[in-house]
């Protein structure tokens, strides 16, 4: 029966070609959202390695020349109290890096000759209890921690592994990222920050403490407080204006981070929803097409198919032959395609996606386009069923 199959779509390839390029760039674009969307599932998985809720951010920027190390420490401690001295606020911290923000800080280091890659963050003694931040090692920063000739540093388990492998890294030395700086101690250990969202790769994090005596390094410029459950935001113009009557050169802009989180969201989903879109716009047009050409082909060949009702064969045979040739096509297609996106894998052309997206992907867009098969095929397949022998006789 296959081979039969094979040999009646053979015949009839120049007819089956355009059917079959559609198929692919079909196929191509259903897997390409497909992983798209696994992707974002797998990484929602993950913890955050932070709580949110109730969580508000001030973001500042400054009017004039930003101010040095030193300045900008002391301007920041005026503001922290200010913004401890309103009734709503629970707990108030400073960071360079705040959660579903747009900053983010790079640096590099070689490790046993290879380059790794890790996100930075400078951070307050009081961060950890506003973003309920567990370390699973050691401790957070705590005060009197500038006293020391060494800088403090906390890392997540990811980067732990990849320099320590098994070893507890707490009172090792992290690795010297350039000449000239101090040396940095590890005093903790959490789980993971990722500070992108849900949708963000866990990736390699560290802490530093910030100190205003340490000139070179990155001071805080956001300031994110705790406010009690069931806060309204009318507080936040009330904050505003406190914060101006410390420093009126400043513009500040006050943000929840649940609010954050949603354009976070927003802005990496919008582009999969429209491509969603796109993809089932696609899907349409091509099982229309797949219809249209079925249809026609079933209408090319009533003696054909007079001819085998004539000599015995059944609905059941029919239905096999219609579902079978475009199942054929299909399958042709549909090889060309996964041969080709298996490539994305087995090259690492994309890293940080694990194996299992592309087979879950993969999976899912086979499974699509097979009942797309099924579903358009049906009706000319009906269509044939109904042609009696007499017609085959009569046909012109």
């Amino acid at each position: 029966m296959i081979v039969h199959l094979l040999t009646l779509v053979w015949n009839r390839w120049r007819s089956g070609m355009l059917v079959v390029v559609e198929i692919f760039f079909c196929f191509i674009v259903v897997y390409a959202v497909l992983a798209a969307g696994a992707y974002f599932a797998e990484q929602y998985a993950h913890p955050l390695g932070f709580s949110y809720e109730n969580v508000w951010n001030i973001s500042m920027e400054y009017r004039g020349e930003y101010p040095g190390a030193v300045e900008a420490s002391e301007r920041t401690q005026r503001l922290l109290q200010a913004v401890r001295s309103i009734d709503e606020a629970e707990e108030v911290a400073s960071a360079t890096v705040v959660p579903y923000g747009s900053s983010t800080y790079m640096r590099s280091f070689e490790l046993k000759g290879h380059p790794v890659s890790v996100l930075s963050n400078w951070a307050d003694a009081k961060f950890d209890d506003v973003m309920g931040i567990q370390p699973v090692r050691g401790r957070w920063f705590e005060e009197g921690d500038e006293s020391q000739n060494w800088i403090p540093m906390i890392i997540n388990e990811h980067l732990a592994q990849a320099i320590f492998g098994k070893e507890d890294p707490i009172g090792k030395l992290f690795p010297t990222m350039s000449e000239g700086e101090r040396e940095r101690r590890i005093i903790g250990v959490i789980r993971d920050f990722r500070s992108g969202g849900e949708l963000s790769v866990p990736d390699n994090y560290y802490f530093e403490y910030a100190v205003s005596k340490d000139t070179n390094a990155m001071m805080p410029r956001d300031i994110v407080f705790r406010v009690r459950a069931g806060t309204q935001a009318g507080f936040s113009e009330r904050l505003v204006e406190r914060l101006h009557a410390e420093y009126p050169d400043t513009i500040y802009r006050i943000k929840a981070l649940v609010d954050m989180r949603k354009s976070a969201m927003q802005t990496k989903l919008v582009p999969l929803l429209i491509a969603g879109i796109v993809a089932g716009f696609l899907l349409l047009m091509a099982g229309l097409g797949l219809v249209g050409v079925l249809w026609q082909n079933v209408s090319r060949r009533t003696r054909e198919i007079g001819l085998r009702r004539a000599v015995g064969a059944g609905v059941r045979d029919i239905y096999k032959q219609i579902l079978g040739e475009l199942f054929v096509l299909m399958s042709f297609a549909l090889l060309v395609g996964t041969l080709l996106v298996l490539q994305v894998p087995l090259l690492n052309l994309i890293s940080n996606v694990p194996v299992s997206v592309y087979f879950t992907s993969l999976a899912g867009a086979l499974g699509v386009m097979y009942l797309l098969a099924l579903v358009c095929g049906l009706y000319p397949a009906i269509l044939a069923t109904r042609i009696q022998p007499t017609e085959a006789l009569h046909y012109e």
